[in-house]
């Protein structure tokens, strides 16, 4: 064994050195140690591990700068995709919005305070519910002439609307409506109808009723212009002239003139080139100088009609000499459902449907009990055939 300190060859089982005295015991531990850690001893000691574990790592693999460059483009080009093709909803969509009030077209917003009025017109007549008071302005001033509307009796359907504006502005809107109701009161149910018109303002966004008149829709061909009420005669010295002279002018003015329109014999004509029509229904309606029948058009299914129609089609209505029969063609009707029922109308001995030849129209044939007289015009929106008449005595 060499030793380690002054080179001398020593013999193997030496333990001191002959030359120097170096002990050579713990050299050859050493090397035992080391020989037994190359030859994969499982007997290591501590200090084998620690050896191993103060070996050098091999460096970790880098990754490339340039893949890295690449994901971050890719990702840039994701988001500015999204940008693009996605919403269009603003960066600052949760920043409070402009200040600018939003005008709503009148073409819509005031119309609907006008059909919620006529949805809470039945129910204030009926039950005096006062709900309806929130479309206007100023309930307290719209409270009277709905209670004076209300003492013509109840409020059964109404059977006919028409809408048609008469001024329309950004602020303030003026509407036309033309209504036929069904009501009941003492004397019985009528059909009347009724014009109305509204005032609609805008005020905080918000449209409400500001003013509405009603009025009977026959009242200015009741009361023709010759009976309109006179001037009161100045006092004279002859009480018995003036009492003579009034008198008549007094009891004229109280007697029911019939509405204009009506004929003893002759024709009506009127209505829209159409097809496809049938006679689904008649009414009855009472007035204090005529009676009126209402015919309903619907759409015709060959069976019972389900849709109404918003005009007739062309009519032609003939009254006989004797103002008893009237005659009714409607052209492009192809049915009468409402022949399948029977009923009695007052001064009227029948109701009469039938077919001409070539099945080109429905025809109605209406048959007084006496002479009388004879209207006839159309209604649309539902398209409806309206017939007024008298009895002479």
């Amino acid at each position: 064994m060499k030793c380690p300190n002054c080179s001398f060859n020593n013999p193997d089982s030496a333990e001191i050195c002959k030359v120097c005295g170096y002990e050579l015991q713990s050299t050859t531990q050493t090397d035992a140690q080391l020989r037994s850690l190359f030859d994969g001893d499982s007997t290591a000691s501590e200090e084998e591990d620690l050896y191993e574990m103060d070996a050098p790592q091999e460096p970790k693999r880098k990754f490339p700068i340039w893949v890295l460059l690449l994901l971050a483009l890719l990702v840039l080009i994701v988001f500015l995709a999204g940008r693009l093709l996605g919403p269009d909803t603003p960066d600052d969509a949760t920043e409070p919005t402009s200040k600018v009030p939003i005008v709503v077209p009148t073409d819509r917003t005031a119309p609907d305070q006008v059909d919620q009025f006529f949805a809470l017109l039945p129910s204030f007549v009926n039950q005096d519910n006062i709900a309806i008071l929130n479309v206007f302005t100023n309930s307290e001033a719209s409270l009277t002439p709905l209670k004076n509307f209300s003492k013509s009796g109840s409020l059964d359907s109404i059977d006919a609307y028409e809408l048609s504006p008469i001024h329309e502005a950004h602020d303030v809107s003026a509407y036309k409506v033309l209504t036929e109701m069904t009501r009941t009161n003492s004397e019985g149910t009528y059909t009347e109808t009724y014009e109305w018109q509204f005032e609609i303002t805008q005020a905080d966004g918000k449209w409400l009723i500001s003013e509405f008149e009603v009025s009977n829709f026959e009242e200015p061909d009741q009361v023709p212009s010759e009976t309109e009420p006179t001037t009161a005669p100045e006092p004279t010295s002859e009480p018995e002239t003036t009492t003579s002279e009034t008198a008549p002018t007094t009891e004229a003015a109280t007697e029911p003139v019939r509405p204009e329109g009506f004929i003893t014999t002759g024709n009506f004509t009127g209505g829209t080139l159409s097809d496809g029509q049938d006679i689904y229904a008649v009414r009855y309606g009472h007035h204090d100088t005529f009676d009126r029948l209402v015919f309903d058009l619907y759409a015709w299914t060959g069976a019972e009609p389900t849709e109404t129609v918003s005009e007739i089609g062309r009519y032609e209505a003939t009254v006989t000499s004797d103002g008893k029969l009237l005659t009714i063609l409607i052209s492009g009707a192809r049915g009468a459902f409402a022949s399948r029922s029977t009923v009695a109308f007052p001064n009227v001995e029948a109701i009469e449907y039938f077919y001409p030849n070539d099945d080109s129209a429905v025809g109605i044939r209406i048959l007084l009990t006496d002479s009388g007289a004879f209207k006839v015009f159309e209604l649309k929106a539902p398209g409806r055939l309206i017939v007024d008449y008298y009895i002479e005595n």
